[in-house]
């Protein structure tokens, strides 16, 4: 928080304003409170503290390590509906396998242009995939300013046939 609240804050921690959802896959946590307990993070704080009651409550009430944390204003609307798609696309490994198969099949000049858009809104090369799939299952790619005609027809029906199981 505060490295955000520095860099992108002016001081400030703004992440709630800034975005409107958010994400945290399982192994995130994971790592972080194994490098708290390792000494690796020498100043562990509150949030630490708090991050590792809902790991505990979460791997408890699932009996699993793999999960995955969403939060978005509100529940209803494409932020949530977004969030959901990344969770489709850490926990279910026949989603993210047909999802990363529709990411390949479209226009390379597409996907160039939508990593470029994702780079530059501060986005890692690692979730470049995660993140096209579930802006193009949302309906919500049109952001970049490139013509879908469709190519995200594909994308949101496999979103549906999930979210409906």
């Amino acid at each position: 928080m505060e490295w955000y609240s520095k860099t992108f804050g002016k001081g400030s921690f703004t992440y709630p304003v800034d975005w409107g959802g958010f994400n945290v896959p399982s192994y995130v946590l994971r790592n972080v409170l194994l490098a708290v307990s390792n000494g690796e993070i020498t100043d562990p704080n509150k949030y630490d503290t708090e991050m590792q009651k809902v790991w505990l409550t979460c791997c408890n009430k699932y009996q699993d390590e793999n999960f995955y944390i969403i939060g978005s204003v509100g529940t209803e609307g494409s932020t949530m509906r977004h969030e959901i798609a990344h969770g489709f696309f850490y926990i279910i490994p026949e989603y993210k396998k047909e999802m990363t198969k529709l990411v390949k099949e479209l226009n390379p000049f597409f996907r160039k242009d939508f990593y470029e858009n994702l780079k530059v809104g501060g986005y890692t090369k690692q979730v470049y995939v995660d993140e096209l799939q579930a802006y193009m299952a949302t309906g919500t790619a049109n952001f970049i300013n490139v013509k879908l005609n469709g190519s995200d027809k594909p994308f949101i029906q496999l979103y549906e046939e999930f979210y409906a199981e």
